[in-house]
């Protein structure tokens, strides 16, 4: 277990909703000291807390409840200040209001009550899950859990969420090909007459050949820039819901968005390869006939 001089802080919570303004709200009480050490990195609009009657905001719960800070608010009969407003984190502290860890207790009824515990330590080689198994067996009621635990979940859910963007991407790119070649082969066949008379005017088969492959170019080039803006739009509209992460988002870099996009036109051009060949062959003495 580390030493003494190795634990940066722990900070004991308890969570409960409250309403406030005719509004249901998550209050998490805290050591505002403990939380101060272990979240040295928040951003506030304001100040931290420093008395049991002064309360730190989160930002979607802020913007829901009309609050800056300065502004007091009602709690079970007692008057709260909201000193500061943390800004945007992507995480669940967004929407939270983080108040004194006793005043909590009594607002909600709970005592001498905790739901879990941060703990943070400054040590390279700390045993973390021994840590954290040892507290829990201490605090049965209590959720223990090592902030490096929880981003490695969170993590390993925002990546199986890119993957399946990827995935989605790759399932839109193959449609888009098939569809390509449905619509490249009716298109042909529609516009067997129109083709004829270019090529009645001089339009080589080669001209014929790649006025259909720059069709097919354009339409492949839309299509999966729609399919890519698709995809990826399904998976940042779920991925809140899975992760509680309510501003993250999947993106990829632009060297992999470059190659899936070339993929996609080349695989076009190849489906539609066939009905392009079939027109740069039409007869146009046939085709003149016809009409």
């Amino acid at each position: 277990m580390p030493n003494d001089e190795n634990i940066r802080a722990v900070s004991p919570k308890l969570i409960g909703a409250v309403e406030i303004r005719e509004r249901r709200v998550l209050l998490v009480g805290v050591d505002m000291e403990e939380e101060r050490k272990i979240k040295s990195w928040w951003d506030l609009q304001g100040h931290f807390p420093d008395g049991p009657e002064e309360v730190l905001v989160g930002w979607d719960a802020a913007r829901t409840l009309g609050l800056q800070p300065g502004d007091s608010l009602e709690l079970h009969g007692e008057t709260f200040f909201a000193t500061g407003i943390l800004q945007p984190t992507g995480s669940q502290d967004d929407g939270v209001i983080l108040a004194d860890l006793p005043r909590t207790q009594s607002i909600l009824g709970k005592e001498d009550r905790i739901s879990l515990i941060d703990v943070s330590a400054l040590c390279s080689d700390c045993p973390i899950d021994e840590l954290v198994s040892q507290i829990s067996h201490n605090l049965p009621h209590a959720d223990v859990r090592a902030i490096r635990q929880v981003m490695d979940q969170r993590m390993e859910v925002v990546d199986r969420f890119r993957r399946f963007a990827i995935a989605l991407a790759g399932l839109i790119s193959l449609l888009a090909a098939v569809l390509t070649l449905s619509v490249m082969t009716g298109s042909v066949a529609e516009r067997h007459r129109e083709i004829g008379i270019f090529r009645a005017l001089g339009f080589s088969s080669g001209d014929i050949l790649r006025i259909i492959q720059t069709e097919t170019l354009i339409v492949s080039l839309a299509a999966g820039v729609l399919g890519s803006l698709l995809s990826f739009v399904i998976a940042n509209s779920l991925l809140p819901v899975a992760t509680g992460l309510t501003r993250s988002q999947i993106s990829l870099p632009p060297w992999m968005t470059l190659v899936g996009m070339s993929a996609l036109v080349v695989v076009a051009l190849g489906a539609s390869l066939r009905p392009a060949l079939r027109a740069s062959r039409i007869d146009p003495v046939e085709s003149i006939q016809q009409l």
